[in-house]
Order: C-alpha cells, then structure tokens, then sequence
C-alpha cells in the first residue's frame, strides 16, 4: 500500500496551485452552480458531475486524478503517507534545517499509552503539518497538488505476534483500537465536522475538513508473506462471529468518527477479493455502518483480482467488479481497463458517475473549490511543520509509550530504575539499536523535522562530562558471530551500569532501499519471536563475565520473547520503547534517569516463542486452541496485555457498581498512589467470563482444547483512561459508564447479546504487576 512516491516535487513560496483559485475564481467558472457556496454540497458535486465527460469522468478514477482543464480544476493526488507523521522525501523542502516533518512514534506505541486525548492531539498535530505544506502549495507531481489525505489509521487488528505490521496497528484488542480509531480520525479531519454538517448543509467553515482519514486496510488484513501465502492473493477464512466481534469494530468506529475514505484490502475474505466484495463494501460498509465516504484501493489490488487471485476471466471484469461493488478510488492501473469494461456493457456511465461524486464531495469538504478565507484550515502557516510544539508532543509521547516490564531490586533493596545520574562516574551504553536512527523511525516515515535523537546521543548529553559514556555496538542486528562481543564486554565491566539496546528493526517500507538488517515491515513477516541474530548470545555474554547491573532497553514493533532476560537476576531491568520516532532518544533518557515515571502499557500480548509452533499464522480463528490474544489465549505467556509496571505504587479499590435507570453499569473506583513517585497511572477494567468450561477450554469435535464456539471472551477490556500526574499520597476518582456493546458478546451467527449466562468478574487494575494492587467485583447483568 505504499503511496506512489517517485517524481514527487515540492515547491513552495508561491501561490497555492487549488481549485479555489483555479476553478471557482475564474470568470468562466464562478457564475456556476458547483462555485455557489450557498448550495449544499451535494448539489455542487451534482451539478459538477453533470457537466464533465466521460473521458474526464474517467480520469478522476485514478488515485493520481486528472486536471479536467477545460473547468480549470487540477489533478489531486489521494496516496498521501502519514502513519505516525507526514512523509517527505529529503531534499523536497527548502525551509533549512527543518527540512521534514515531525516523525512520532509507531502507532502500537500510542497504544501502549491508552490515552485517548493524547492520540487525537497527535492526529491534530500530523493534519496541521500536512495541511500547512498543501495550503504553501507543496505538489505531488505536476499540476497535482497533494498532501490532503491520509492514509491512516491502519486499524487492523494485531492478531498474530509474527505480523509484519503489527507496529503501525494499535494493538490486538477491538475495545482499544476502536477508542483510539475515534481519536485519531478526529485528529486528522480537524473536528468531525462533516457529521455537523454533511453534504446536505449549504458550505460554511463548519463543514470542511482539515485533511481526509483514510481508515485501512477493509478488512481482516494482518498476514505479509507466510507459510507460501502472499497478502496479495490470501484468502482470509473468518467466520461471523470472529468477523463482527474482532475484525470489524475498528471499522466501525472509524465510520462513526467521520471518516472521509476507507481502503480495501488485497486479500479476500471468505473467497471474494476485498476490491470485489460487494457484500462487505456495499452491505456492511455503507447500508450497515452508513459509510459516505469513498473507497480506494489498497496499489495494484484492482488488477489482482484478475493477474493473481484470478477471480475474474480479463483486466475489465476485474475493473467492473471492483467498481460495481463500491471501490470508487484505483491506486494503480486497474481502472485503465474501464473503457473495454463500458464497451463490453459490464459497467454503465452511472457507475462512474456514482464512484466520481464520491471523490469529489471530499474535494468539496476539504475546501478546495472555495474561497480560502471561507476555510479555517487553508491558513495553517509553514512554520507548523516541524515546530517546537510538535518536536515536544513527539518526545512526550515516545515516553508516555514507554512500558517498564521488569526492575529488580538492587542489593540495597531499592529498584534498578529510575538511575540516579549523580552517583554514575561510567556508563556503557551497548547495542547496535543505541545509535540507529534508522530503527527509531520505524517504518512509514519522511525525512524528520530537524535531528533524531538517538538514545546514546541523548544519553551522552544528560550524563554531562562527569561521567564517562562508552559505546560498543557489541553485534548487528541480524546476522551470525560475535563479531565485537568482546569490546562491549571491555565496556561493561568497568561500567556502573551497561544500557543494552536490543530489538527488532522495520526499515526500509517507504525509502525504497533495501535493508537487509530489517525484521519486520510491510511484505515481511517474522519467522521467530526470538530476539535476531545474536543479540541474546550478547546479552547473556554480558551476564556471564561481567558483574555489572544490566538494564535491557528494547526497541521493536512486535512482541518479543525475552524469558531468559525476564527469569535471569543478572539482568535488572527491562523496558520496552517500540520504534519512538525521532525523539525518542531523549525520551528514553528521560525515563531511565527519572525525568519521567514510565506509565504505559503493552496493548499486545507477549507469547514465549514457542507458541508460534501451536498456531499457524494463516488461521484467522481467534477462539481454537491455544486461541488469539488476550481474550481467548489459553496458554501461558510472558506477558500479559496491559502489563506495565511503575515507579511508583497504586492501590485499586471498589466504591461501588450500580445499574441505571437506562440499563447502564456504573462502575466506580478509587485509585491511591501509596508510592513516592509522582507518576501517570493507566487504569484498565476488564470483565471476565465466570463460565467455567469457557475459561478451561472445551474440547471440540476435532480433539482441540479450545474456547466453545458461541461463548463470549475469556476476558474482555470494557474500559479505560490514563490519570495524569498522581502525586505520592494522591486519592483519584475514577467513573466508567457502561453501555451497549459492553455488556454484550458476539454469537456464532454474528449478532450482538447481552451477555449469559451468569456473571462477569469485574477486575480493575493488572494481576501481573508487583506495583499494583487490583480489585474485582462480580457483574451480574439483568
């Protein structure tokens, strides 16, 4: 899915290229129905819509559309990247050392923060950013301007640990990805001001968009290349219940926001090409969850519906059936075949008229045929791009992101972290993840708005010249041999700490470069959830023939099995960065000599590597043994979802839980910070299932243990929210309101109930960290 980047140009300092002020300002054009401001939306694009031939129809069918001269009215390039930051090629801005764009952390990292206020302000922050470069008229190629949408969120869910992807998702639970789906949509669009508004209103400020979301990829999509299967021809075997309860609720949620566009996937679901599935895209997408969006294609999937999943017979039956089943929008050549589609009468004229109406309301949305002034979003300055603001909020979110899964007590009784930087006369700071920016930007990214901070330069710095900073890679991230093992050894055992950088690395996914160091990304599955190369054999050399405390810092995408680090006293501590973005070295510098109290949480579970030999990465199931994810996982894991300790300590307790007049649970609760840390605290409600056949497993007629078919999750997150700043001695109240979905669990058919039979446990707080107490309660819903 990766936009096409190549001949993009930027030029700025000149007045912006837009339809504003090419079509609806020009004395031919302004007289016009579809300039008249004071009729709605719908009827400009009608009107619009009528007045184009066929062969300008045609060229706006393409996510690279055509200027349609004649009415004055440019190209528009819809293939704009902003997963975690607007991506801009190197050299493409002349604006000095801010030559890019802010680059945030991966968005699995936003998860972890389970905040999501934060997320929508990070939205806020990217759409500025993209906004700003389109309104100082920055180009994706001639005559076309860009940089008004974006193709993002990537809501699908982390299913499986090995996915290559899994660092652009938020995680792997449907509750989770549906708060932050909302937030972030919000963020990008500027308020959700088209469900204010919509095509039925005359235009006004409160109806445009800053930029268009495009929630990705519909749906069931989270498998690269594996076990001889390619994304591009996968057919994802889902049954209802997995569908509706799993793969669905992002979407969902995604459309409820007020999404602007959603992008169909390469692999089909049940048999049928997402492209082509009229009965997800037509029936689930716009008559159930009442979409008005457009669809795009995912690049090429329009021409595999014929070239590799050879579901139709010709180039212009794969064209009709994607058009004909609701994907108005081709990333790639599969539309060039509609002419031969209308002359052989598979599509009609109105079809195209359908699609084109459809892409053309967001251009009315965003503004572009209107009088700047008119449009809030159209002054958005330069200056917002790479700003101080922005540089802050990335460094404040890659700490927030940070999850503390281990910190031992030293001999003196008292925790590893944070470190004190007074009492450190030499520090090694080790690993090849230490000093690479490269692996801190993660995938998806631009060139970053002024310098990444890698952890070694950040370090260096805070440390000051009163302590002595030595750095060895110790060996690279893939790859055979202890190649400098000894020199980082050297480095350690005359250290009072060695920081070890370790992880997994997702270069490469927009650069185009081939990096044979990368693990992870789009295309690439992992095939171990083991630590590459020999990465561990370092660490434990480390352990061996030094004395030194070790603190391990991993920086990764997906969950990775460190068991032997966990179990071993020789390693005190270990914490988890994701890919933190170009801020991410302060950040983590941040948190390890106590600037910041880490507070995240994992949104993922982590498995022992050997649950990959249980399961097999096609096997879409959530529920069959040894089951998926938090709510259905019927085996031991290293780490559960939400995991997360602090630095300081917390005490849940009930107030109450009462049912509403209007069938609502209210749940209440009071949270002490009994430790002497000031720290965020994210506090999780789970309901878990009291049924116990569900909670063992059943047998299936198969001989699998697993969860019985119709019952609801094991576990379930109901709700969520992150409290700031609790300081020592601090009593926080905290209400969650219960309603709806919360209290139901898919059937087998698909459909929403309420759950049965009996009761949940209701646990605040996470059983698995030593720096929380949790409650619990029975909920017996009527």
């Amino acid at each position: 899915m990766l936009a096409v980047l190549c001949g993009l140009a930027i030029a700025l300092n000149r007045p912006p290229a837009t339809s504003a002020t090419r079509a609806c300002q020009q004395p031919e054009t302004a007289g016009l129905p579809f300039c008249n401001t004071s009729l709605t939306i719908r009827d400009r694009v009608h009107d619009l819509v009528t007045r184009l031939r066929l062969d300008e129809k045609l060229g706006l069918m393409s996510a690279d559309q055509k200027a349609v001269g004649r009415l004055g009215i440019p190209g528009l390039t819809w293939s704009n990247e902003c997963l975690h930051g607007v991506v801009v090629r190197p050299g493409q801005l002349n604006t000095g050392p801010k030559s890019g764009a802010t680059v945030f952390p991966q968005p699995l990292g936003w998860a972890a923060t389970f905040d999501s206020e934060l997320v929508e302000t990070i939205g806020t922050a990217i759409s500025d950013e993209s906004r700003a470069l389109s309104n100082n008229g920055a180009m994706q190629g001639p005559d076309r301007p860009g940089f008004l949408d974006c193709w993002a969120p990537n809501m699908n869910i982390f299913r499986d640990p090995r996915w290559g992807r899994g660092s652009e998702s938020y995680g792997e639970d449907p509750t989770l990805t549906a708060s932050l789906v909302r937030s972030i949509v919000t963020g990008l669009q500027g308020t959700g001001a088209v469900k204010r508004g919509g095509s039925d209103t005359p235009t006004s400020p409160e109806t445009y968009v800053k930029i268009v979301s495009v929630c990705k990829h519909f749906v069931a999509y989270s498998l690269e290349e594996a076990e001889g299967e390619s994304r591009f021809w996968f057919n994802a075997v889902v049954n209802p219940q997995d569908l509706a309860d799993t793969y669905l609720p992002a979407f969902e949620a995604c459309v409820e926001a007020g999404a602007r566009g959603i992008m169909c996937s390469y692999n089909e679901l049940n048999g049928t090409p997402m492209c082509a599935n009229r009965e997800m895209l037509q029936g689930t997408l716009r008559d159930k969850f009442n979409f008005s969006g457009h669809v795009v294609s995912d690049c090429s999937a329009v021409s595999n519906i014929d070239q590799t999943q050879r579901f139709t017979s010709s180039p212009e039956a794969a064209a009709a059936a994607a058009l004909k089943s609701g994907t108005d929008l081709n990333c790639g050549n599969g539309y060039d075949a509609l002419n031969l589609s209308l002359a052989r009468k598979l599509v009609s004229e109105a079809d195209i008229d359908t699609a084109v109406t459809r892409t053309l309301t967001g251009r009315f949305e965003l503004g572009l045929f209107d009088p700047p002034a008119r449009n809030p979003f159209a002054s958005i300055p330069l200056s917002t791009v790479g700003s101080p603001t922005h540089l802050s909020l990335a460094r404040k979110v890659a700490a927030d992101s940070v999850v503390l899964l281990k910190n031992s007590a030293e001999a003196g009784g008292h925790p590893t972290l944070p470190l004190d930087p007074t009492t450190l006369k030499r520090v090694a700071v080790l690993g090849s993840h230490a000093n690479d920016t490269l692996v801190q930007l993660g995938n998806y990214h631009g060139h970053s708005a002024g310098q990444t901070v890698t952890p070694l330069e950040a370090l260096t710095k805070r440390l000051g010249s009163a302590t002595a900073v030595k750095y060895s890679a110790g060996c690279a991230i893939v790859g055979d041999g202890a190649w400098e093992f000894g020199d980082a050894i050297a480095a350690a055992a005359t250290a009072d700490v060695a920081i070890v950088f370790l992880g997994s690395s997702s270069k490469g996914s927009v650069d185009g470069v081939v990096h044979l160091d990368t693990v992870e990304k789009e295309s690439l599955d992992r095939n171990s959830l083991g630590l590459p190369g020999v990465q561990e054999d370092l660490l434990k050399a480390l352990a061996s023939q030094t004395t030194t405390p070790l603190v391990l810092v991993l920086l990764n995408g997906g969950p990775i099995d460190v068991e032997w680090a966990e179990a071993s006293p020789r390693v005190n501590a270990i914490l988890t960065a994701w890919y933190p973005g170009q801020e991410g070295g302060n950040a983590i510098a941040d948190v390890l000599l106590g600037a910041t109290a880490p507070a995240g949480r994992l949104p993922v579970t982590w498995y022992f590597r050997n649950y990959t030999t249980q399961i097999r990465s096609t096997d879409m199931g959530m529920r069959g043994w040894p089951g998926r994810t938090h709510r259905f996982v019927q085996v031991p894991v290293l780490y559960p979802f939400g995991h997360g300790l602090s630095y300081s300590r917390f005490v849940y307790s009930f107030r109450g839980m009462r049912t509403s007049s209007v069938g609502e649970v209210v749940v209440e609760l009071a949270i002490t910070n009994v430790g002497s840390t000031v720290s965020d605290e994210v506090v999780l409600l789970f309901g878990h299932s009291t049924d116990p056949a569900q909670r063992s497993g059943r047998t299936h007629e198969s001989g699998q243990k697993g969860s019985a078919a119709n019952s609801p999750p094991r576990q379930k997150l109901l709700a969520f929210t992150r409290l700031r700043s609790v300081v020592s001695g601090d009593t926080r109240n905290v209400k969650f309101v219960l309603s709806g979905r919360d209290l139901q669990a898919v059937g087998g058919d698909g459909e929403w109930r309420s759950i049965s039979p009996g009761c949940w446990l209701i646990t605040a707080g996470t059983l698995s960290s030593g720096t929380h107490t949790a409650a619990s309660a029975p909920l017996c819903p009527p």
